[in-house]
Parts: structure tokens; C-alpha cells; sequence
């Protein structure tokens, strides 16, 4: 079984500046090296079909190991850049033996199940229709003109179609496969003209995810999934949890919305820079040397040219991070102001209408903001006397805050834990966070359709080396309550005991085991937002 990744750009595009559908350009590089550094890893026989400009940087650039390079898609036609799926079927219709094609953006840590491999047809799960599939469909059949015979055939039942997920895809019918590709080519070459009437992204999944799934079933040709659950469209909820790969997940896929949001590509970052430093630190050495800014901008002001310094650089950030918490407040920034903007929330409170349904007015919405922002501005300032190299050691170190804490269920509670005591907790009357969480975080569900109401709120604020310098989390009173707990290290076992005068005594008598793992749930989040980390002597092993 061969195993085959596919990346076709051509040379007017710069890989440095391009997102390619990331957050950022270095997620997209550093995402590329993850996902054939563990595929590599695990198989060994990972190979690579790219146009000329993809395998120098893939290969020549980042030198990721792939056992065969094919120069595929120089002289490839692409009727429109948003058809990227048409590069991966040019490489499926270009093999002649059994296969499975990984995305980019799928990251693997074991094996694949002999089960899946020996399928006539693979994928990674099957897909129901819901409104993003649905809403698309009926906009190619107002505009194109050609459909093959299996889609014009399910387009025409009343049930929402099915397709597959190609995350993964092949098998070891190739015969069935290059057909299918040949189709796929046609379904696009037919409709060419009228691209500019449809969203070609969205079009994608059609005639790559959807055809599969219906020449299949009409060829009744079985196909083997890697998840067995059929999800609906829109509702992948767990492919991106970096955090459980060390213990309970085994196949990520940052699909869609997964790429553009910045908590997961935080994520995914750190988990190449613990597996694969040498790798990591040469897509931020790269991006450095042509002086372009990074996402991760502790990096543009350190002196790392080479892999030998950067490893200065982390011994140094380790070891700052060991000795504990030091604060240097003002010594350089006594006159410092941040002044931080807030357009999109700026702009909600100017445009907001008193209506009788809203129990404030626009001023106490305007006099809380403005509280809220000379409030998170003193933190910013106080945060600059925080030394960046204990943050950074405090980065490396978090990788491993979640698996030690929660990797074993019946462990849990003899863990001691602590409160990051460079985390500041402060009040507000709106929801001002998850405001702005909801413009930077794709795909989660907690961050849409927030309505505007007042309340008590209580705002997290976590010193960051990137962005705005900070994290801002929305917490609740009862997270608040266990970070105040925790202003000292304790058990996690007496924490859940100091936690019962909080709840009434049938819940304690009745319901404690539901308690108790709300309370871990919620430790869990806290952990993962660097609230709330492992109470060690040593915190780095050699």
C-alpha cells in the first residue's frame, strides 16, 4: 500500500506570504511538516505529487522526508485556484496500485487499522448533508449544466445526499478510482463556464466528496471508513484536539474552519515543536531570514540563526520557567500605554440601539467598556515585566500539562495542580471575551449567536508571546471559585472537597459523581488556557 500526499502551487505564488487556508503562512509550513513527519514516522514510505515550486519547498527548503518525489502537476490545468481538490484527483487518476492519499491537514499516530487498508474503496467517514451541503446544491443546479448520470440521480431524491470525507482517500480498486477521477475532471470541464455563477471553494466537495460516495453506490462497491460514526457536515467537533493525541486520539484532521483558528493552530504548532524541533525551529528560521513577521512575534526579536541558538534560546527559556514567576514591573515602560483597540466591539457599543427589551442603556454599555479596556490595558502594561524567556519556557512546558493530568481517569485525583500565577482575573458587566473570541474562533459552537446581555462576568487574561501579548478567556463564577482555590498548590482530590459548600447537599449525597466531573471538565479547560498547570518540583525532564 503506498502512501501519497499531494501539494501543487505554482511559482508566482509565495509560500511565505500565501495562508493556503491557515491562520497564518508559517501554520500552513509548519502543518505540512507535522503531518509527513508523523506519516514518515509510522509508514516510512511516505510519497509526495507536487508541481516544481511545491517540492522545493517541501523538500529542498524543509527537507521532509519523503521516499519518492513526483514532479505531477507543473502542466496541470487549473480552470479556477479555488478548485483545489482537482490537484489531489490529478493525483489519484496518476496511480496504478493500491493507495491512501493524507491531506496536508491530516495528522496520523498509528497505524491504520488492516481492516481499513484492505478495503476496495477508503475514506475517512461518511458525510450527511446538512445546510452547507444543501444550500450548495441547489446552487449548482440553478447554474451548471452538467451533472454525471449517479448525481443528477441523487439530486433528484427528496433525502439529503450522503458523500465521504476524503481527509483520507483510495483503495485498492484503482480501476474504479481512475473512472472515478475521469468523471470528476469532466464534471468540472463541463461547467467550466459557468464557475463564475457558483462558489467554486464550495464546489469542491462535490465533485470530489459526493461523486465518490454516488459512483460507489451505484457501482455497489463497498467503501471502508476509518470512523464509523456518519457525521453530519457541519458538525465535526473532535479532529482537532492536539491535546488528548498522546493518550486517546490517533488520526486528526483540521478541515475547513479547523486551519483558521488560532487556539488549534497554537496547538498543532507545539506539538511539531515537541516532536520535531529540528523541523519546527526551521520554518521559523526560514520565515526569519526573509524578515518577514511571525504569528509567534517572540521570535522576531531573538537571535536565532541557527539550530544551535535556538536550542541556547530554549535551555534558557527552561530553565527561567523552573526557577518560577518574576515579575520586573517598570523598568523600561514606565511611560508605556497600550492604548488597546477593540474596532469590532468599539463599534457594537457606538452602534447600539436602546430598544425596551434591553435592560441597560448605551451608556452603561459604553461606561463598562471603557472600564474593561483601562482595565486590560494595566495588565497588558503589567505584563511587560514579565520576562518573555519565562514565558516561553512556560510554552514549552504546557505541551505536557493536559496528558499528565488527565491521561489516566483513575489518577486524576491524586494530581496536585496549581494557578498560573501570572493569570489576572477581573470583572466585568458584558461579556466582552467571548465578543471577541467570537470574531477570531472558527467553528466553535460557544462562540456563536452570543446575545448581548448584562450580567457578572468574570474576564481571564493570559500573558502571551504573540499577538496582542495577551489571551482573553471568558470564565463563569464556579471556574472563577477554583482559580481562587488554587492560589496555593492542593490535591486535586481536597479541591473537589472544598467545592461542596458551593452546591447544595443533594447534590453532594445524590449526585457527586456528575459534580465531580463538571469540576474536571472544567479543569480541563482551565489547563488547556495556561490558568492552571501540574504542581511539580521539576517541571522539565533532559
Amino acid at each position: 500500500m503506498k502512501f501519497i500526499q499531494t501539494l501543487n502551487f505554482d511559482k508566482a505564488i509565495n509560500p511565505l506570504q500565501h495562508s493556503f487556508g491557515w491562520k497564518n503562512p508559517e501554520f500552513h509550513l509548519l502543518g505540512w511538516a507535522l503531518s509527513c513527519l508523523q506519516l514518515n514516522k509510522i509508514y516510512g514510505n511516505a510519497e509526495l505529487y507536487a508541481s516544481t515550486s511545491a517540492a522545493k519547498l517541501l523538500i529542498d527548503v524543509l527537507g521532509l522526508p519523503y521516499s519518492k518525489v513526483h514532479i505531477t502537476h507543473d502542466k496541470f490545468y487549473l480552470p479556477d485556484k479555488k478548485l483545489w481538490a482537482l490537484s489531489k484527483i490529478h493525483t489519484y487518476s496518476l496511480q496504478n496500485a493500491p493507495f491512501v492519499h493524507i491531506d496536508g491537514d491530516v495528522f496520523i499516530f498509528s497505524k491504520f487499522p488492516k481492516s481499513l487498508l484492505s478495503g476496495k474503496l477508503i475514506a475517512q467517514n461518511f458525510e450527511e448533508a446538512t445546510n452547507y451541503y444543501t444550500a450548495t446544491q441547489k446552487e449548482l443546479v440553478k447554474h451548471l449544466s452538467f451533472f454525471p448520470g449517479c448525481v443528477a440521480n441523487d439530486f433528484s431524491k427528496s433525502i439529503p445526499i450522503t458523500a465521504i470525507n476524503a481527509g483520507i482517500l483510495g483503495g485498492n480498486n484503482i480501476k474504479f478510482i481512475q473512472s472515478y477521477s475521469k468523471k470528476a475532471v469532466e464534471y468540472v470541464q463541463k461547467n467550466e463556464n459557468q464557475l463564475a455563477k457558483i462558489d467554486p471553494d464550495k464546489f469542491n466537495v462535490f465533485f470530489e466528496q459526493h461523486l465518490f460516495y454516488s459512483m460507489a453506490t451505484e457501482k455497489k462497491i463497498p467503501i471502508n471508513v476509518l470512523i464509523n460514526e456518519r457525521v453530519k457536515d457541519n458538525q465535526y467537533n473532535n479532529l482537532s484536539n492536539f491535546h488528548e493525541v498522546s493518550f486517546k486520539k490517533n488520526y486528526l484532521h483540521l478541515l475547513g474552519h479547523y486551519k483558521r483558528d488560532e487556539f488549534t493552530c497554537i496547538q498543532m504548532a507545539a506539538t511539531l515543536r515537541e516532536l520535531y524541533p529540528d523541523h519546527y525551529y526551521k520554518v521559523i528560521a526560514l520565515f526569519k531570514s526573509k524578515s518577514i513577521p511571525l504569528f509567534f512575534s517572540f521570535y522576531d526579536d531573538q537571535k536565532m540563526d541557527t539550530l544551535k541558538e535556538y536550542e541556547i534560546i530554549k535551555k534558557e527559556a527552561k530553565a527561567s520557567y523552573q526557577n518560577g514567576f518574576l515579575n520586573e514591573k517598570n523598568k523600561s515602560q514606565e511611560d508605556k500605554s497600550f492604548f488597546l483597540n477593540f474596532e469590532f466591539l468599539k463599534a457594537l457599543v457606538d452602534n447600539f440601539q436602546e430598544a425596551q427589551e434591553f435592560p441597560f442603556t448605551k451608556r452603561d454599555l459604553r461606561n463598562d467598556f471603557n472600564g474593561f479596556v483601562k482595565t486590560l490595558n494595566e495588565i497588558v502594561q503589567s505584563n511587560e515585566g514579565i520576562p518573555a524567556c519565562y514565558l516561553y519556557g512556560r510554552d514549552i512546558d504546557c505541551i505536557k500539562w493536559y496528558p499528565l493530568l488527565f491521561n489516566d481517569a483513575t489518577e486524576i485525583k491524586n494530581h496536585f495542580i496549581a494557578k498560573c500565577e501570572e493569570v489576572l482575573v477581573f470583572k466585568s458587566q458584558f461579556d466582552w471575551p467571548r465578543l471577541l473570541r467570537s470574531e477570531n474562533s472558527e467553528g466553535r459552537e460557544y462562540y456563536k449567536y452570543i446575545e448581548l446581555f448584562s450580567g457578572d462576568f468574570f474576564n481571564m487574561a493570559v500573558p502571551e508571546l504573540f499577538g496582542e501579548k495577551y489571551s482573553l478567556f471568558d470564565i463563569d463564577e464556579m471556574e472563577n471559585t477554583i482559580l481562587l482555590h488554587l492560589a496555593k498548590p492542593l490535591q486535586i482530590e481536597e479541591l473537589f472537597i472544598q467545592m461542596h459548600c458551593y452546591v447544595e447537599d443533594d447534590i453532594i449525597e445524590n449526585h457527586l459523581v456528575e459534580y465531580e466531573n463538571l469540576i474536571i471538565a472544567m479543569l480541563k479547560q482551565l489547563v488547556l488556557k495556561k490558568a492552571i498547570k501540574p504542581f511539580q518540583k521539576k517541571h522539565f525532564k533532559n
